[in-house]
């Protein structure tokens, strides 16, 4: 079962950009004027910055300008485009529960990975039907008014920039995907899933977290490490680095974490040509394009044309821990 396990975790991690489903729990911290997750500041967030007012007015004073300094129709659009997120959640629930009423759920999902139970281990795009497809009309049209012309910079000091100034950093909750392969359905073994996504700007490292509430899965979490390369202001490629399990086990310091390394792109390129005589095409590269970014919504695209929508959890600086994850 482990190694059936590890082998499902490593090709789910390195099949999409950004191995995450839409959030099937409701969205917490909840603003009641927009509907955008509240800003979270904690101690050990906020280590490490300059906390005198007069910095702090300087940090909350731009983020509330750069939301405020949106046109009204691009406002209307963004309030539009999560409730529209919100609705296609509880469709895709009400349609998954509708499937378990037919017999043969838990047969198929043991067949699709048993403790992650992704629905595709491929880079698929899910029919996403007339709710979803409405989701992705809005968010093309929200794209236009992008207040962050340039989102990647800053990123590892991208562009001269500090990446402090990057708004990409900091904590990020998925709302919509396209992505077949980052979307799990709610099962009695493994539970509800938790998605989540840390990106330090400073260190150029996105952690891909799921967690899950179920007590009866051995995987209680897992984590993806991916390294950022700036590939221009708006696109970013994707360095898959290692996948980090944390177990449930009656040995913990044994077997309650395991960290599995991924080779780098240029080593896989490079094992390709020598097994075949130089004849094999190099790996493509794992892609974001940004298409929106503000100071709490951020929608972007893979290589594969997949779309991921995601909202802000805290305004702050992603720890150090990443880097050394």
């Amino acid at each position: 079962r482990m190694k059936r396990a590890l082998l499902v975790v490593s090709a789910l991690a390195t099949a999409s950009c950004f191995a995450f489903p839409p959030t099937i729990l409701p969205i917490s911290r909840i603003l009641p004027h927009h509907g955008l997750v509240a800003p979270v500041y904690t101690a050990q967030k906020l280590r490490g910055y300059d906390l005198r007012p007069s910095a702090l007015r300087m940090t909350l004073s731009s983020s509330q300008d750069a939301t405020a300094a949106l046109p009204a129709e691009a406002q209307q659009l963004k309030a539009e485009l999560l409730q529209s997120c919100e609705k296609f959640k509880e469709a895709q629930l009400q349609m998954w529960q509708a499937e378990a009423t037919k017999g043969g759920e838990k047969e198929q999902k043991d067949r699709l990975g048993g403790i992650l139970g992704a629905e595709s281990l491929g880079v698929v795009m899910l029919d996403v039907g007339e709710i979803g497809n409405a989701t992705l009309a809005l968010a093309e049209r929200l794209s236009a008014y992008s207040p962050y012309k340039a989102p990647v910079s800053g990123w590892t000091g991208y562009g001269g920039s500090e990446p402090s100034q990057c708004k990409m950093d900091g904590k990020w909750k998925k709302v919509f995907t396209t992505a077949a392969d980052a979307t799990f359905k709610p099962s009695d073994r493994r539970g509800n899933a938790t998605i989540t996504q840390e990106v330090n700007a400073t260190a150029g490292v996105f952690m891909n977290i799921i967690t899950f509430d179920g007590t009866k899965n051995k995987v209680r979490e897992f984590r993806v490490k991916i390294n950022g390369i700036p590939e221009s202001d708006t696109d970013i490629s994707l360095d898959f680095r290692r996948i980090i399990l944390l177990r449930r086990s009656k040995v913990p310091f044994l077997f309650g974490k395991i960290v599995i390394p991924l080779p780098r792109r240029s080593v896989i390129n490079t094992i390709a040509r020598w097994g075949s005589r130089g004849k094999a095409k190099a790996a493509p590269k794992a892609l974001i394009e940004m298409q929106y970014l503000d100071d709490d919504l951020w929608i972007h695209k893979t290589g594969e044309n997949n779309w991921f929508i995601q909202t802000r959890m805290v305004y702050s600086n992603a720890t150090d821990a990443l880097a050394t994850e």
